[in-house]
């Protein structure tokens, strides 16, 4: 028995654009679930769940594969500047985020190691979406 495969002329070609597809999926689901680990100070943004629900909808509609990596680069790295402006914001004096945290009704008497810990939960979010960024 043989099997023939034939694919669409020029598809072999581009190849490349999904090389590494399933990895960036794999870290997105990491940076989503650091994020969510300092629930309630911060959470997801849709631009990253979105990002993450890629392959999902690929599996749904294989024939939509352009179009949706196209739309996976931008969401992507507009993920990545998301984490990177909190990071911004958080990189200020420690009252300033204990503020933020005590606003979303956190603990007083944890604060400052809350407050170390959202900061520890960003950066591991942003190491895991910068390392593969396309």
């Amino acid at each position: 028995m043989r099997i023939r495969v034939q694919r669409q002329q020029g598809l072999l070609a581009r190849r490349p654009e999904l090389d590494g597809f399933a990895g960036k999926m794999t870290r997105l689901r990491a940076a989503y679930d650091a994020l969510n680990a300092a629930w309630p100070i911060t959470w997801s943004p849709d631009l990253l769940i979105d990002a993450m629900q890629t392959g999902d909808r690929l599996t749904y509609h294989p024939e939509g594969v352009k179009p949706e990596i196209a739309h996976f680069q931008e969401v992507y790295a507009q993920a990545v500047n998301w984490i990177q402006a909190m990071i911004e914001e958080a990189s200020g004096p420690d009252k300033d985020v204990a503020e933020r945290m005590r606003a979303a009704k956190q603990d007083p008497n944890s604060t400052e190691q809350q407050v170390a810990l959202y900061k520890q939960m960003l950066q591991r979010a942003l190491i895991q979406v910068e390392d593969d960024r396309p």
